[in-house]
C-alpha cells in the first residue's frame, strides 16, 4: 500500500492536476508551487464540475416557460436533458481544454512581459 504525502513539500512530482475538491489545501497549492511545483488554483482544477452545472442550471432555466405553459412535460424535460447528456459533456471539456491552454499559454508568455525583462 503507498502511503500518501500527508504536506505539499513531501509530494515527489513536478505536477498536480486536482480531480477534487479538497485535494490540497490552499496553504498546500502555495507550499508546493513555491516549492517549484506546477498547480493551478482549485477553481481551475475543478472547473469542469462548476461548468457542467452551470450548463444544466441553463438549461433548465430555457425549460421553464415551456413547462410552464404545459408544452413540455418534466419526464420529456428529463429525457431530454439526458439526451444532451454527449453534446454537454463535449462542450464543457472543450470550454476547459481552452481554459488550460490560455492559462498555460499565459505563463509561458509571463516572463518576456514582465517589467524586469523590458530594459
Amino acid at each position: 500500500m503507498t502511503r500518501c504525502a500527508s504536506t505539499a513539500l513531501e509530494l515527489r512530482c513536478r505536477v498536480v492536476g486536482e480531480g477534487g475538491n479538497l485535494g490540497l489545501s490552499q496553504r498546500g497549492r502555495i507550499e508546493y508551487a513555491e516549492a517549484g511545483g506546477r498547480i493551478n488554483t482549485d477553481f481551475i482544477d475543478n472547473s469542469a464540475g462548476v461548468n457542467t452545472s452551470d450548463v444544466e442550471v441553463n438549461l433548465k432555466i430555457l425549460f421553464n416557460p415551456l413547462m410552464a405553459s404545459g408544452r413540455l412535460p418534466r419526464p420529456e424535460r428529463n429525457a431530454l436533458l439526458a439526451s444532451m447528456t454527449e453534446e454537454v459533456s463535449r462542450l464543457v471539456l472543450r470550454n476547459n481544454y481552452l481554459q488550460s491552454l490560455a492559462i498555460a499559454t499565459l505563463q509561458a508568455r509571463a516572463p518576456s512581459a514582465s517589467p524586469s525583462s523590458a530594459t
